[in-house]
């Protein structure tokens, strides 16, 4: 057995970002971001059986649709900005995020929602 799904597809995005002084110059931070992908999904399905003898049988199903994938995002961490210089503002970034992808499937099926939880961590320059 074979299967493959693919999405293509674009749409907004819109997000909150918080933060508050902890500490001096370390803050806390959350932000959430949500997004409404609309697209064309595509899913292949191949299953072979007695593909050992001499006339084995294969079964091929393409299906394609036009599909919504809402997309959710959390990130909680912690933020520590360096305030040598007056201009530019220096920042270390850590953080736990999380996304939940509604109704994109599996690798064995096109229902359920795919989730990924990971760690996360930037530097960059608040000016």
């Amino acid at each position: 057995m074979d299967f493959s799904h693919q999405f293509q597809g674009a749409g907004p995005t819109a997000s909150l970002f918080v933060s508050r002084q902890v500490i001096g110059t370390l803050e806390v931070f959350g932000m959430a971001r949500g997004s409404l992908l609309y697209g064309e999904g595509k899913s292949n399905l191949r299953i072979g059986e007695d593909l050992d003898l001499q006339n084995p049988f294969t079964t091929t199903q393409v299906t394609k649709s036009d599909d919504l994938l809402p997309i959710g995002e959390l990130q909680l961490g912690l933020s520590y900005t360096c305030d040598r210089w007056e201009i530019f503002h220096p920042f270390l970034r850590a953080a736990l995020e999380g996304q939940v992808w509604h109704g994109a499937g599996s690798a064995t099926s096109l229902d359920g929602d795919l989730g990924f939880v990971g760690f996360t961590a930037g530097a960059g320059v608040n000016f």
